[in-house]
C-alpha cells in the first residue's frame, strides 16, 4: 500500500513540476512575445510623429507623448525640431535613427 501512494504520489508531483516547467516557457514566450509588438508599435508612433514634425514643422498640434524615454527630433542638418526633454538636452550620435518618408531620408 505505500509503494502505491510513493508511487502515486511522485507521479503526481512529476506530472505537476513538468506542467509548471511548460506553462512558464508558454508564459515567457508569450511575454516577449507581446513586448516586441508593443516595441514595433511603439517605434511606428514615435517614426509617424517624427515625419510630422519634420514634414510639417510649423504644425504646434503635436500631440502628448506617453514615452517615458528620451525622443528628439533632428533635421537633416542636425538642427533639434523637437524633444520631450527640454531644449538643454542632448543625444549620443549613435543613438540617432534616420526617418524615412516617401523614400527618402528626412533625418540624419
Amino acid at each position: 500500500m505505500k509503494s502505491t501512494y510513493r508511487w502515486l504520489l511522485q507521479t503526481f508531483l512529476s506530472a505537476f513540476g513538468l506542467l509548471l516547467i511548460l506553462q512558464s516557457l508558454i508564459l515567457g514566450l508569450g511575454l516577449k512575445t507581446a513586448l516586441n509588438i508593443y516595441n514595433i508599435r511603439q517605434f511606428d508612433k514615435l517614426t509617424t510623429l517624427a515625419q510630422s514634425i519634420l514634414i510639417d514643422p510649423d504644425n504646434n498640434e503635436i500631440p502628448d507623448l506617453s514615452y517615458t524615454e528620451s525622443f528628439f527630433v533632428f533635421s537633416a542638418d542636425g538642427e533639434l525640431k523637437y524633444t520631450n526633454r527640454g531644449k538643454g538636452r542632448a543625444i549620443p550620435e549613435d543613438q540617432l535613427s534616420p526617418v524615412v518618408y516617401n523614400g527618402a531620408t528626412a533625418a540624419p
